[in-house]
């Protein structure tokens, strides 16, 4: 998989970059291998992947949207990042 990579900044935010890459919060969590969504902080880059869907969601049968909650279902963060 490719990637991009993106210098952390004190303003930044997982939601705000997976919006602007247009990649789902779950990808970049797991290609930066985060288990927190605030785990990055300590980080001076994060790795973004250049897919726009994760596998999970794909062999669901399911896209993300950008938020990472599968369309037509509301999840609240908490579930978005087990």
């Amino acid at each position: 998989m490719d990637f991009t990579v993106h210098r952390i900044r004190k303003s930044d935010s997982l939601e705000a970059l997976s919006a602007y890459y247009r990649v789902p919060v779950c990808m970049i969590m797991r290609a930066n291998r985060l288990n927190d969504p605030e785990g990055f902080k300590g980080l001076r880059e994060l790795k973004i992947p250049q897919r726009r869907w994760c596998n999970d969601c794909a062999a669901a049968g399911a896209r993300k949207n950008l938020n990472g909650a599968h369309e037509g279902k509301t999840e609240t963060k908490a579930n978005l990042y087990v």
